[in-house]
């Protein structure tokens, strides 16, 4: 490793990066989530297919796996394990009867109300580091980010419902 520079600052090239500083934050969120899920039994993604049925209520696994960016392999076994544990239900739409709509049942929204707390404290505690503006600050910019590189910004766009 090359020593460091008459800044004061490390030349090596990973600590000049914003690649290599949001791979690491990516994974250490990753961890933190992990960890206050873990007690509820709950997965990232079956957080996240919750908190998009509790947001845009019922959607077809089709319009899950595009909204989340994940494969549809990975969103029918996330939907399975959800399902299992009866915090969600599939019903047919009312007029497009091929398509089944996945919305969360009583006990699904129980388990969420409790892990959308256990991750909102993890937004309070980014917030108590950064302070409120800087946290709304790199909020915002993490989203034009996200939008630069293609990622998903957006609600989910039923193609029943076009």
């Amino acid at each position: 490793m090359a020593p460091p520079s008459s800044s004061g600052e490390s030349s090596d090239v990973n600590s000049l990066r914003l690649t290599h500083a949001l791979w690491q934050l990516d994974k250490a969120l990753n961890r933190t989530m992990d960890e206050a899920l873990q007690p509820l039994k709950l997965t990232r993604n079956q957080f996240g297919t919750l908190n998009r049925l509790m947001a845009e209520g019922a959607l077809s696994a089709a319009d899950l796996a595009r909204a989340s960016e994940l494969r549809p392999q990975t969103i029918a076994a996330t939907i399975n394990g959800l399902l299992e544990r009866g915090l969600i239900e599939r019903r047919p739409h009312p007029v497009h009867g091929r398509v089944l709509l996945v919305s969360v049942t009583e006990q699904g929204y129980a388990l969420w109300k409790e892990a959308d707390a256990r991750v909102s404290s993890i937004d309070d505690r980014l917030r108590s580091v950064l302070g409120k503006a800087d946290f709304r600050d790199m909020k915002d910019r993490a989203w034009v980010l996200v939008k630069e590189l293609g990622g998903s910004t957006g609600t989910a766009t039923p193609l029943w419902r076009s």
